[in-house]
């Protein structure tokens, strides 16, 4: 009996392998997206201590300088935190990219596999098969060369 091979091993290799990529750019994107998050809640957090500050100084005399200063700090930190929130929704497209590149790759893996099974298990019943012939073609022999007359 000849030996099991399945023909597109090579290509199932060579999507394993992007499929292994694939979950690594998707862990990347993960991590990108969650840090582009927290930057997000970082800037706002410092946002609103500024604006808790300049809350507390309305109604009392405050320095032209000073008061100045926590405006331009206020409109600052408004500036990064849209474009943090802009780099957190491309971190956030990234993400979905990188899943839905990650999930096409897994069902080519799977397709594969199963076509890999499915011609394994072709090639076991065809080696049950094979054997049993021979099995039986040394059977008959046996029995012929036991009777009388069938040498």
């Amino acid at each position: 009996m000849r030996r099991f091979v399945f023909t597109y091993a090579q290509v199932l290799r060579l999507k394993r392998q992007r499929e292994r990529l694939a979950e690594m750019d998707l862990a990347r994107a993960h991590a990108a997206a969650r840090a582009a998050r927290d930057r997000v809640d970082d800037l706002r957090r410092q946002l609103d201590r500024v604006a808790d500050g300049l809350a507390g100084v309305v109604g009392r005399a405050v320095a032209p300088a000073e008061w100045v200063a926590r405006a331009e700090r206020t409109a600052h930190l408004g500036q990064a935190v849209a474009a943090a929130e802009a780099a957190a929704a491309r971190a956030a497209g990234e993400l979905e990219a990188a899943a839905k590149r990650r999930a096409a790759l897994a069902v080519e893996v799977e397709a594969l596999r199963t076509l890999r099974r499915q011609e394994w298990d072709r090639y076991r019943q065809e080696a049950r098969r094979a054997e049993q012939e021979r099995l039986d073609e040394l059977s008959l022999r046996r029995w012929r060369r036991g009777r009388p007359g069938g040498g």
